[in-house]
Formats: C-alpha cells, structure tokens, sequence
C-alpha cells in the first residue's frame, strides 16, 4: 500500500512502525501492515512524501485477496503521544451545536433510579470504533451507547452493559494513547 503524507507529519514516522489499513471492499476489513519506506522525494505541489506499507496478502488458487487499486485507509502515528478518553463513536449524539454524550448517573432525589445527563463535548482524534472527547467527563463513567437520540436529560434509563463483541470496546470511556 502506498499513501501520501503530509511533510509536518513525515518526521514523525518510523520504518518498521506498525499500522493499520482498513481495505472498505473486504469482509474483514482492518490489517496490521508496516511501514518499509519513506520515500525522500516530495510531490512539490501537494507537499506529501510517499509512504510504503507492506502487509500480507491471501492468495487463493492464484487470486489474491487484496488487488491494486482498492481503496484503503491508513491509521498513522502522526504526533506526540498523548493521553486520551475515548468513548465508542455510537455514544455521539451530533446535530445539535455541539456533540453531546449522555451519561448514566444516579437521580439525586432518588438515589436507587439511574437518570441521564448530557454532557456537551469537543471531538478528538478517532480510533477504529471509538473517538476522544474532551469534556467533562471521566474514565470510567457509564454512557448510553443506544438509543442514545431520543433521550432528553434527567430521563430515567435503565443501564445494561454492553456485551463485548470481537475487536470492540466496553461502553465506558477509556484512557488510551494514541
């Protein structure tokens, strides 16, 4: 795979750095491939760099997997490594003037119901099903990740986790690095 990449963020990548590929046309469609070159010659008019990913291919009876020219997507670690919350991007309710997550509570006059409140929030960097938010919100705090559009604040809910599934995350924010 070959991307193009912006020149404030060549310096922060690294030959041998492992990233991901999303391919959109494949049942399953995050791989982990590698950087094997940065090439030196700049497209003087986009000021990009060409980055080459190598990852494996699956060939069945002399067709492979991936072909040339399927679209893909590369997730690079293009900056400084910070600390973030991250929420699954289905706790997002957007459309009002500012992204809002609901956050499951207990009522304060009823200390035993669980009521939700929004907490309005900027957006971060996403990554795979989740995206960092910056509000006032805190690890380890319950959100609604469904039916989350209908809710209006101080509505009753009753909370459930959600079950994990393969390569998901719980429905409590996380600190991670990216």
């Amino acid at each position: 795979v070959k991307v193009h990449v912006l020149e404030n963020h060549v310096p922060h990548l690294r030959v041998g750095t492992e990233v991901t590929v999303e391919i959109v046309a494949l049942p399953q469609r995050f791989r982990q491939g590698k950087i094997v070159a940065i090439i030196p010659q700049a497209d003087s008019r986009a000021r990009t760099f060409p980055v080459k990913i190598r990852l494996t291919n699956t060939i069945t009876r002399g067709d492979p997997l991936i072909k040339a020219g399927m679209l893909s997507r590369v997730t690079l670690p293009t900056g400084a490594r910070t600390r973030a919350l991250l929420v699954p991007k289905d706790a997002l309710v957007l459309g009002g003037r500012q992204a809002v997550v609901y956050m499951v509570e207990a009522d304060r006059k009823d200390p035993k119901k669980q009521v939700v409140r929004p907490v309005p929030v900027r957006l971060g960097v996403a990554v795979g099903k989740d995206i960092q938010v910056i509000g006032e919100i805190q690890a380890g705090q319950q959100v609604v990740v469904e039916g989350n559009e209908r809710l209006r604040p101080g509505m009753e809910v009753i909370a459930r986790p959600v079950p994990p599934v393969p390569d998901a995350k719980t429905s409590k924010p996380t600190e991670s690095q990216r």
